[in-house]
């Protein structure tokens, strides 16, 4: 989910029109949820079994996603506003159940090496996550563009990193390139979403059971 953050940030401001504070703004309630969640439902983080709760986190944040990949050319910032508010509370969710599954399958006296583990890898996975996200955008971009006949060397990754300020005023090509990046960014949502549902099914099947423990066999008399 991290990852798309970059890309909702152009299409806010470069797309959507919006300062950026303006555009900082309108995350809001995503960032509202993700302190709120928690705070709320700590009571339930510490007795629910941990793969029912990071599944099901998981699980809201792909919803979330697709109502979020449900915009067009020339839609308003407010055809993100469900998935936001959804997707913030899937986070709020999921964060302290990661922090708590990483910190819960180590000796207490290893908890730091267990969280800077944790930490490590999600700000790992967000790195690949904004790469390999931004390699499909731009692709896209660029073979929709060609579909258009418009053709201009390096206007494909202009149009990913910076979306309508890659035309510089040309109205046709400013058009083109909406349409251009409104889809490849549809299509990011379409397999974030898909990355995420596939962490919720990993989350159900991989993250183990508390079995319970025999009771001991009592003592033979004779």
């Amino acid at each position: 989910m991290f990852a798309l953050f970059p890309f909702l940030s152009i299409y806010l401001q470069d797309i959507d029109g919006n300062s950026p504070l303006g555009a900082g703004l309108r995350f809001l309630p995503i960032t509202a949820f993700v302190f709120l969640v928690p705070l709320v439902t700590r009571k339930l983080a510490t007795t629910a079994p941990m793969w029912t709760s990071l599944g099901s986190s998981l699980a809201i944040v792909t919803g979330g996603l697709l109502l979020m990949e449900d915009i067009s050319v020339g839609s308003s910032w407010t055809a993100l506003l469900p998935g936001f508010i959804v997707c913030g509370l899937g986070i709020g969710l999921a964060n302290p159940t990661i922090a708590a599954a990483a910190l819960r399958v180590v000796d207490p006296a290893r908890t730091g090496m267990a969280s800077g583990i944790s930490n490590t890898s999600r700000i790992a996975g967000l790195a690949m996550g904004v790469a390999t996200l931004g390699a499909i955008l731009q692709q896209h971009v660029g073979a929709r563009l060609a579909s258009e006949g418009v053709h201009r060397a390096g206007l494909a990754e202009a149009v990913s990193s910076s979306g309508l300020r890659a035309a510089h005023g040309d109205e046709v090509l400013a058009h083109a390139a909406n349409a251009a990046f409104v889809s490849g960014f549809r299509l990011i949502l379409l397999v974030g979403a898909a990355t995420v549902f596939v962490g919720s099914l990993a989350a159900v099947v991989l993250v183990r059971r508390r079995t319970p423990q025999a009771a001991p066999m009592p003592a033979s008399s004779g």
